[in-house]
């Protein structure tokens, strides 16, 4: 993939979260926490709905999309099995509404269960439409359909405070339905050459076992992944308020944006290292990179720590806390996005369980903090509970990494993540951003020390 089609396929992430600064902040002055509280719930539900009802999959339509003469045929092969449990979910949806809007938002509404088994059906379409346009390097195409989402919502958004409509919680429901119904709609347009003609194959036994087997054990790496992303909502839903929620869900969406790193690196990233394998060039470079991802990742968490009371004038004055939250939550996509650098040599020898198993201890210890510091923190407990869950998760897959392939100093990683872990965790603790500032002044500079060789001057590639 040339820099043309990288750069095609960062439009998508870069614009969808420059759009979140304007949905964010318009959603959180229309609607109350709780309200937010339960969105974040319908959002939840969508990703772990189309996790498990594509069964690993859609992996497979990737890894075997090269490999087949018939890709019209491989994609009635692979989209077959989940749209029979995606239809199944939306009628039982449509018989039984009130069970899902009483299982996620604790109301009695016939009205949001209908919207919520129509929003998940089409999350899942979505899904296998999207993969067309992935594995066809249609970049701008696909850019498109990750933005299109955020700008129907700001319309929607918008008619309501102009409209002076009063369905809470319901209207942001439809709303989320709406976006995901003209994003299939724009997916069948741009993809109709091949989910067409694939209607008039049967569906190959052989094929179908294949891509079952390859695809099967991946759902559970999916699942733990997962647990490890959304636990901290899931708890927050059932043992704490759906304004805790709301507030938290907020932070998380605004410390989402650094996902734009994750997104655009890992794009660069994976090509690069397995041709350095490939070609048997030294693998010093992995050290180097990973000392420059430690130095932006640290210079982000700064950059935020000393922003984050900004928040406060761009929302409502019950969202105060989100402020505290910011930096807590940044963890995640930080801390993954560094471990993606410094577990390279699972992905070189190609024993991605070790993988999977740092994901499921950290699970574990996911579910640990939250259960034990949501009922008393709130939203705290669980940001903290995640925060610390990465951290975990960079160590244990930093360590497999050089158990199975080749050591590297990790000290460096190590204290640098562990300031920044337990700094903004303390500033959360105390409530106060008195003497925040000077402190990330001083990581930052602490940071620039420890890597100054490489910002001295090293190329990389």
């Amino acid at each position: 993939m040339n820099i043309k089609k990288i750069l095609s396929f960062s439009l998508g992430p870069v614009g969808s979260a420059a759009l979140g600064f304007i949905t964010l902040p318009l959603t959180a002055w229309f609607f109350s926490p709780d309200d937010i509280g339960r969105i974040a719930m319908l959002q939840t539900c969508g990703g772990l709905f189309v996790m498990v009802s594509c069964l690993g999959l859609d992996q497979a339509y990737v890894r075997e999309y090269h490999a087949t003469e018939h890709k019209e045929r491989l994609f009635k092969t692979v989209s077959f099995l989940p749209l029979v449990v995606a239809s199944i979910f939306l009628i039982l949806g449509l018989v039984f509404p009130t069970f899902y809007s009483e299982l996620l938002f604790d109301t009695n509404s016939p009205t949001a269960g209908y919207f919520i088994a129509l929003f998940c059906f089409f999350m899942l379409v979505n899904r296998f439409l999207s993969l067309i346009l992935r594995m066809q390097e249609k970049g701008i195409a696909f850019s498109f359909s990750l933005i299109l989402p955020k700008l129907i919502f700001i319309f929607a958004i918008g008619a309501y405070g102009l409209l002076h409509l009063n369905d809470d919680y319901e209207y942001l429901v439809k709303a989320h339905f709406v976006s995901v119904f003209l994003v299939a709609l724009y997916f069948l347009i741009q993809t109709w050459r091949v989910w067409l003609p694939s209607l008039k194959y049967k569906i190959d036994k052989l094929e179908h076992t294949n891509v079952v087997k390859f695809g099967f054990p991946l759902l559970f790496g999916g699942i733990a992944f997962w647990g490890l992303t959304a636990m901290d909502k899931v708890f927050l839903r059932s043992m704490s308020t759906y304004e805790e929620l709301g507030i938290y869900s907020v932070a998380v969406s605004f410390a989402g944006a650094a996902m734009i790193v994750q997104s655009v690196f890992s794009t660069l990233w994976a090509p690069t290292v397995y041709k350095w394998a490939e070609s048997g060039e030294s693998m010093d470079k992995v050290k180097k990179v990973a000392d420059i991802m430690l130095f932006v990742i640290v210079a982000l968490f700064c950059f935020v720590g000393v922003c984050a009371p900004l928040v406060d004038y761009i929302l409502p004055e019950e969202y105060a806390k989100v402020k505290y939250l910011l930096v807590v939550c940044m963890a995640y996509p930080l801390f993954y996005t560094l471990s993606e650098v410094t577990s390279v040599g699972i992905g070189i020898t190609k024993k991605t369980h070790f993988s999977l198993l740092a994901t499921f201890i950290a699970s574990v210890v996911n579910l640990g903090g939250n259960f034990f510091l949501v009922p008393k923190y709130g939203a705290s407990g669980a940001a903290s509970a995640t925060a610390i869950s990465f951290f975990v998760l960079l160590v244990l897959k930093t360590e497999f990494s050089i158990y199975l392939w080749k050591p590297f100093g990790r000290i460096k990683t190590y204290g640098l993540t562990l300031i920044t872990l337990l700094l903004p965790l303390s500033l959360l603790n105390s409530g106060s951003f008195q003497w925040g500032g000077l402190a990330w002044g001083g990581v930052f500079l602490v940071s620039c020390f420890a890597t100054r060789k490489c910002l001295a001057g090293y190329r990389v590639c």
